[in-house]
């Protein structure tokens, strides 16, 4: 094989290779706006929720129910320390 036809299959396999990047590239771009679109939409119904009347009533529950776990969590962690 003369280095003209080596020079020839190397430059093949290489736009061989530059089609295959392009191809994971437009899928690469395809998921990451795939990504930000459902990020996008999880953030708006995310505020929707946060500005909406059950979430604003139901915060002191919220708030109790968080305090119970810290306190549940403490009382076992000293708990386990006594034995």
């Amino acid at each position: 094989m003369s280095d003209e036809e080596k020079l020839v299959e190397a430059l093949a396999i290489a736009n061989e290779d530059r089609a295959l990047l392009r191809t994971a590239l437009a899928d690469a771009n395809r998921e990451r706006n795939r990504a930000r679109n459902e990020q996008r939409q999880t953030e708006r119904w995310l505020r929707h929720l946060e500005r909406s009347r059950s979430w604003k009533l139901t915060r002191p529950l919220r708030g109790a129910s968080t305090a119970w776990r810290s306190l549940s969590r403490w009382m076992s962690a000293r708990s386990e320390r006594r034995v």
